[in-house]
């Protein structure tokens, strides 16, 4: 933050020492979240993620703000929400099994 000098009139650059602006899209934000085997968001694990993927160091209340902001706006529900994040999961265990069954029969021939 720029301020004049009250006894020299010159500006002077001060270290306001508040919280930095995130620079992350809710998209990303959303598209990181981690589910439970409940069902329930897990807003730290996800936001540990977001640090892994995306560099940027934030909260569990960060993650769980952003998400409400978008269920939000585009006036969903949170369980709607999560019903293509679960069933997307399912999908990619079923194929990794599948995986893992012509793996095990390639090496019994």
């Amino acid at each position: 933050m720029k301020i004049p000098c009250p006894k020299c009139g010159n500006v002077i650059v001060i270290d306001t020492g508040g919280r930095k602006k995130v620079n992350i899209s809710t998209t990303k934000v959303c598209s990181a979240l981690v589910v439970g085997k409940n069902g329930k968001p897990r807003w730290k694990e996800t936001a540990k993620v977001i640090f892994r993927e995306f560099g940027v160091e934030v909260g569990g209340d960060f993650v769980q703000i952003r998400v409400q902001r978008y269920l939000a706006e585009n006036n969903i529900t949170l369980k709607e929400f999560l019903v293509p994040i679960i069933a997307k999961k399912e999908i990619g265990k079923r194929k990794q099994r599948i995986n893992e069954k012509m793996m095990e029969a390639d090496n019994g021939n």
